[in-house]
């Protein structure tokens, strides 16, 4: 019998174990957590669901489409897009409408944006320079001012670094084919849908995200999922993983293999080699970082907060950079006549708001809300925070040297793949990574897949 080992429970991984348990092959899955979903999954609390960060599905594939209607059958909803960007305290339409843009900003503003806009085309036809960072990205597309107000502040405030030393690959795979332009056009044709970044409406399941995760959970067969098991690291030799080594219980095993799939960071998994790697590669895995994540989640005692399915905070005055409303997106995710929020800040392991307990991270979270007239702070009658570390791989510039080599090495191995977020360092969306665990099944089954093209033309961006 032919052992194959998923390091990680999250869609990539129970995707691969999916499409191999359908094919007659026995899997084993790790998962250090005590639930399925990875960051996809949706906690349950007090009779509220809500999910890490709320994940839509949307994805011009065929066949992924295909496999999650067949997956989900009966469970998938069609939910409006409504986003906001709240700034200055104005609330603007995202995709922006020129309308709503013109009466928030009032016409001076209006004018000069347009004609920073102007100008900027007008200096790039003049003397075209080349783009080598996401400040460059957004400026050449929106002007300097616009670019400033809706995107440069913001990144900033979600990734920790000057946006001049955010790599071009965020701005093309999260945000590509979006300019002002577009965005304009958008508001008056509706064959804009094609953008991937315009979308108007998504899938997603009734009770919550994390039961894509779930659903192959079970198919999988739940004696085949080792949960709260965290992998230490692989014994190698040649030019093959050996085996697994997996702490459960404080004990540490050694799980012997024929293949592996990882979805487990690239950078920890390099680390756990055993023997190590040589010192370039792991100097090289220093340098790739992650962003963590917060979740604070608020019980809220009024039927809704508003009607949007995202609201955007780029002021880096204000701490948190993304909210969402659970029950705008299912009406199954809240008690009847109770709504929630759940409220996202980005953080580094060093930072002041990582260490913070909950209680201050609640305060600090109901103290701006109210201040920006979302709520009262007698509107919440519940709170919990969710700590998610490793969240987000982090594209600083330069980061693509260093991940080459971390692949190139893992590449020796021939019995092992890595997929997903983390396992791939490769910032995408769900579609991707379904397709990902499908594909790498696919290559233990014999097929020829090349897993490093997925993803990375950013045809399904979420932002």
């Amino acid at each position: 019998m032919r052992r194959v080992a998923i390091l990680g429970a999250g869609l990539s991984g129970l995707a691969a174990g999916y499409a191999l348990a359908r094919n007659g092959v026995a899997v084993t899955i790790f998962e250090a957590d005590s639930e399925v979903g990875g960051a996809s999954k949706t906690v349950t609390y007090k009779g509220f669901r809500f999910d890490l960060g709320g994940h839509r599905f949307y994805s011009k594939k065929e066949e992924i489409n295909r496999f999650l209607g067949e997956l989900m059958a009966g469970e998938l909803i069609e939910v409006p897009r409504m986003s906001k960007v709240c700034l200055d305290g104005k609330m603007f339409n995202y995709p922006l409408t020129p309308s709503n843009a013109f009466f928030r900003m009032g016409p001076w503003e209006t004018g000069l944006i347009l004609g920073d806009y102007a100008l900027s085309r007008l200096r790039n036809k003049l003397a075209p320079k080349t783009e080598a960072t996401y400040r460059d990205w957004v400026v050449n597309r929106f002007g300097r001012i616009l670019a400033r107000k809706f995107f440069i502040e913001y990144a900033e405030k979600l990734w920790g670094i000057p946006s001049d030393r955010l790599s071009l690959d965020f701005a093309s795979q999260r945000i590509k084919s979006l300019s002002l332009t577009a965005a304009i056009k958008n508001a008056f044709s509706p064959s804009s849908q094609h953008l991937p970044t315009l979308i108007h409406q998504f899938l997603y399941p009734r009770l919550g995200f994390g039961r894509i995760a779930e659903r192959l959970a079970a198919d999988i067969g739940l004696d085949s999922i080792r949960l709260n098991a965290r992998v230490m690291g692989l014994n190698v030799s040649g030019d093959r993983v050996e085996s697994v080594r997996v702490k459960c219980r404080d004990e540490v095993e050694d799980y012997r293999v024929d293949d592996v799939i990882s979805t487990v960071p690239v950078t920890s998994l390099v680390k756990g080699l055993a023997p190590p790697p040589d010192d370039d590669v792991l100097s090289a895995a220093g340098r790739l970082l992650f962003r963590n994540m917060i979740f604070v989640f608020l019980a809220i005692g009024r039927s809704q907060v508003t009607p949007n399915t995202w609201m955007y905070f780029p002021e880096k005055r204000i701490p948190f950079c993304r909210i969402h409303e659970p029950k705008n997106w299912s009406r199954d995710m809240s008690p009847d006549g109770r709504t929630s929020l759940v409220v996202e800040y980005f953080c580094s392991d060093a930072d002041d708001l990582w260490k913070s307990d909950d209680e201050h991270l609640r305060n600090l979270t109901v103290d701006h809300l109210a201040r920006l007239g979302q709520i009262a702070a007698e509107d919440v009658q519940d709170s919990l925070v969710v700590r998610w570390p490793d969240a987000y791989p982090i594209y600083e510039m330069g980061y693509q040297t260093h991940l080459h080599l971390l692949l190139k090495h893992l590449s020796r191995f021939r019995n092992l793949q890595v997929i997903g977020r983390n396992g791939a360092f490769r910032y995408t969306s769900s579609d991707h990574y379904l397709d990902m665990g499908i594909k790498a099944a696919g290559n233990v089954l014999g097929e020829k897949h090349d897993l490093s093209v997925i993803g990375i033309e950013g045809e399904y961006a979420e932002e």
